[in-house]
């Protein structure tokens, strides 16, 4: 798992990925919210590997403060799959392994 900050203005795009998602990886949580100081408000999860995989959002609407603590429904993503995440306040995402594969996601 690794993480690439794109650019550093205000609204940066960030990248996570994760080339080799294996059995026993468990699930890895990705926190925009740390590492940027904002929530997402657009982005994309892609399935590159052959495997499935499920994630879900953890979005808080609640103002300015730091306070979500509930993920959303968790959302299945077969291989080769991309979901768009427009139009939603990101703080993090939580990706767990189902099957051998690889991901990446692009949030700002």
């Amino acid at each position: 798992m690794s993480l690439d900050v794109v650019n550093t203005n205000p609204y940066p795009m960030v990248g996570y990925k994760a080339y080799e998602f294996t059995i026993n990886a468990g699930a890895n949580e990705h926190d925009f919210f740390s590492d940027t100081g904002k929530r997402a408000t657009s982005g994309r999860i892609v399935n590159d590997g052959a495997g499935e995989l499920t994630f879900a959002v953890l979005s808080n609407t609640n103002g300015p403060i730091h306070i979500g603590k509930t993920y959303g429904d968790e959302i299945t993503l077969m291989s080769e799959e991309e979901f768009g995440l427009d139009g939603l306040e990101i703080e993090k995402i939580r990706v767990t392994w189902v099957a051998d594969t690889s991901y990446r996601i692009h949030l700002k």
